[in-house]
C-alpha cells in the first residue's frame, strides 16, 4: 500500500510572527529573472527570465521545526543529528482546540483525545497538536493565545515510543 506525504509547513515570510526573541527569516531577492538573464548575457539571445537568486536567512526556532537537543542543551545533538526518519511515518491529529488559552494539555487530555478517535499511539508515531493556532498564525496573537504540552504530557507520549511532535503547524486539510 502506498503512502501518502502531507506538508504540514508553515508558509515562511519574512513578516511572520515569532516568538519573543527569536529573529524573523529573512527572504531578500539578490537578482530578479530578468537580472539575471541580462547579467548572463542570455537576453541578447532572447531569454529575458532566467533563474532568480534569492538569499535566506532562517533561525532553526522559526515557523513549522522540530527542536533539537541543542536547542535546549548546550552539548546536545544539533538539528542534523536528527534522523531523517523521525521527519515522515504515520501520523495521527489529536484535537485540543476546545481547550482555553494558555492550558497545559495534561496526560489525561491527550488520553482522551486518542480515546475520541479510537486510536492507540505506537513507537515511531508521529503526533499533531493541533491546538487551533493556525488560524491566527499571522496574528501576534499566536504566541499567547492556544494551549500548550505539560512536561508531564510530553514524556508521556514519549514513553509510547512517538518519535515527533508537531504544533504550530498548518493542519492538513
Amino acid at each position: 500500500m502506498g503512502r501518502k506525504l502531507i506538508d504540514l509547513s508553515m508558509p515562511v515570510h519574512n513578516d511572520m510572527i515569532v516568538f519573543p526573541r527569536v529573529v524573523r527569516p529573512a527572504l531578500v531577492m539578490y537578482e530578479t529573472w530578468q537580472q539575471f538573464a541580462e547579467r548572463v548575457g542570455a537576453a541578447k539571445y532572447g531569454a529575458t527570465s532566467l533563474t532568480a537568486s534569492y538569499m535566506v536567512v532562517l533561525g532553526d526556532h522559526v515557523g513549522t521545526h522540530i527542536d533539537s537537543l541543542r536547542h535546549l542543551r548546550e552539548q546536545g545533538p544539533g538539528a542534523e543529528g536528527i534522523p531523517l526518519d523521525y521527519c515522515f511515518g504515520d501520523g495521527v491529529c489529536l484535537d485540543f482546540r476546545h481547550l482555553p488559552k494558555g492550558a497545559g494539555i495534561s496526560v489525561k487530555d491527550a488520553q482522551a483525545a486518542l480515546a475520541k478517535i479510537n486510536y492507540t499511539l505506537k513507537p515511531l508515531d508521529i503526533v499533531l497538536i493541533h491546538t487551533g493556532a493556525g488560524k491566527i498564525q499571522d496574528s501576534e496573537n499566536y504566541v499567547t493565545d492556544q494551549c500548550g504540552m505539560t512536561a508531564e504530557a510530553t514524556h508521556w507520549m514519549l514513553d509510547q515510543g512517538i518519535t515527533t511532535a508537531l504544533w504550530g503547524a498548518r493542519r492538513p486539510d
